[in-house]
């Protein structure tokens, strides 16, 4: 198996490559409301489009939620080791 490891605050994601990788998914699925950044930059409380979310976390990789794995086509975002181990076998 063909592992990439990228380090976000090195190399953060464009907006097309988030994009990419939430596919269908919202957002919200990988967008982190308890980074304290997310106060320091006032967004708590606020309501914002799935739009607004891929391009704050294309500027502020300390958004995106860790750790996030791609395998195949499907995207795991936290540690979910059930479903980690379910696709890796």
């Amino acid at each position: 198996m063909d592992i990439q490891e990228r380090d976000l605050f090195k190399q953060p994601l464009t907006l097309q490559e988030l994009k990419q990788v939430l596919g269908d998914r919202p957002a919200a699925d990988l967008f982190s409301t308890k980074s304290p950044r997310y106060k320091a930059m006032g967004l708590e409380g606020k309501s914002l489009s799935n739009d607004e979310m891929i391009r704050l976390m294309a500027e502020e990789p300390y958004l995106v939620r860790r750790p996030s794995f791609r395998i195949g086509d499907r995207l795991v975002v936290g540690m979910d080791t059930q479903q980690l181990d379910a696709l890796l076998s």
